[in-house]
């Protein structure tokens, strides 16, 4: 499965890990049921863990951005944690942070996984 996830223990955050090869479709159908999800506490907090992938497509960025925009007053509100590994793709991710321009929304990439968690659920 390329993407899963999960609630944290405790509830603090939701966990999203993404591995290649994944589609947009799968993408969205997964943000859909989180942000759908009678389990997961508003204001939501998520922990996306794309450790597991390489640099994001233009067709990706664009469908992710599409989704964005078509989403807004649900995901106002969201913290996001990006977790990566990649020098090229740290720099992709950074890129789609500044496209986004969702209210009261915080999105932050990352490399360490506990420094992560630390800026999520402070």
């Amino acid at each position: 499965m390329p993407i899963t996830w999960s609630i944290e223990s405790g509830g603090r955050f939701v966990r999203m890990s993404i591995a290649d090869p994944y589609t947009i479709d799968e993408w969205r159908d997964t943000v859909t049921t989180i942000l759908e999800s009678p389990a997961v506490h508003s204001p939501l907090r998520l922990l996306v863990d794309r450790r597991d992938t390489q640099s994001l497509t233009k067709a990706m960025v664009e469908g992710i951005n599409r989704f964005f925009a078509e989403h807004q007053q649900g995901l106002a509100g969201v913290r996001a944690a990006v977790l990566l590994s990649r020098g090229v793709y740290f720099e992709m991710a950074r890129m789609l942070r500044t496209v986004v321009r969702i209210p009261n929304t915080s999105v932050r990439t990352f490399r360490d996984y506990d420094e992560a968690v630390e800026w999520l659920t402070r």
